[in-house]
């Protein structure tokens, strides 16, 4: 559908307006609904609408190309610092002979360690890093991919920095294996509290969306990082969303109710782009979920609308 191809593309020229940019999540879940639910492109385009997608800056063209490209021979480790840094514009450029080197799924992927052990706020480091992830395995022109390589340097400066000058040592965090946690258990505190918008609840979806990506230790390392977050009281009390398990009434429910409070939230719920992305990642988390999870999914859901 060329109405999904253009929301892609926009996706990846997309600018982050207050920390990381959820755009690439957004689009991947039009994406996901046109498969799943076979909505059309008139609805689609209403939901586009109501996420205030136009209201975010749009770059108008690449920044690599405007470093001279004759001042400095780069290697991945250099870019890497660069990007730790945070040095603009030299972090652009950079990245781009990165890209020369070893294409961007491999520098994608140089990130998923720190993506997993380094897990910020709400979880974003994961949820987005998986985004990236998701989305270079579609059919990308050249050119999008080169805009997707720029967007992936400022999400990674800005939620992975390091190797500071003072330390030229320093090498990222990496947690012991905590040992194992069972999915269901997290899925109940992460029900009860599903944080900001369901952002706990999505970074406990794309754990499971891409387990296949995660070392055993890893996969430890996420569950216990999802609980964390659940005993976590944030400063900004938006973010302590508070859904009680015993208040959650028990029925028989099926797809269709799914299905149902899905609609609910896109079409009369709050006009966000977030409403896309936990609508999109319940879907996920349903099919894992028994009986009483799911009553308890579609009360977070119903409390959103």
């Amino acid at each position: 559908m060329e109405f999904l191809q253009e929301t892609l593309r926009e996706s990846v020229r997309k600018l982050a307006n207050i920390g990381e940019s959820h755009f690439l999540k957004g689009a991947l879940s039009l994406k996901r609904f046109h498969e799943r639910f076979g909505w059309n492109e008139e609805m689609l385009s209403v939901l586009k609408a109501r996420s205030k997608w136009q209201e975010y800056p749009l770059v108008q063209g690449q920044f690599s190309p405007l470093v001279n490209k004759q001042a400095i021979q780069p290697t991945p480790q250099m870019a890497k610092r660069m990007i730790g840094r945070g040095m603009f514009p030299q972090a652009y450029f950079t990245s781009f002979a990165w890209y020369q080197q070893e294409g961007l799924e491999a520098i994608i992927m140089s990130f998923r360690d720190r993506a997993i052990h380094e897990m910020s706020y709400l979880g974003h480091s994961w949820s987005v890093w998986c985004s990236f992830f998701e989305i270079i395995q579609g059919d990308l022109t050249e050119e999008d991919r080169l805009y997707t390589l720029e967007r992936f340097v400022e999400f990674a400066a800005k939620t992975f920095p390091g190797y500071p000058t003072s330390d030229s040592k320093w090498v990222p965090p990496v947690q012991e294996d905590p040992g194992p946690l069972h999915f269901s258990e997290v899925l109940d505190q992460v029900l009860e509290k599903p944080g900001f918008y369901g952002h706990h609840l999505l970074t406990l979806g794309y754990l499971y969306r891409h387990q296949s990506l995660l070392e055993e230790r890893e996969w430890n390392v996420g569950l216990h990082e999802v609980k964390r977050m659940t005993e976590k009281v944030y400063i900004d009390n938006e973010d302590n969303v508070w859904v009680p398990r015993d208040q959650v009434q028990i029925t028989v429910v099926t797809e269709e109710d799914l299905l149902e409070s899905i609609q609910q939230l896109l079409q009369n719920g709050p006009k966000d782009l977030h409403a896309l992305t936990v609508a999109d990642i319940s879907y996920d988390i349903w099919q894992v979920a028994d009986d009483r999870q799911r009553n308890h999914l579609l009360a977070f859901l119903q409390s959103l609308t």
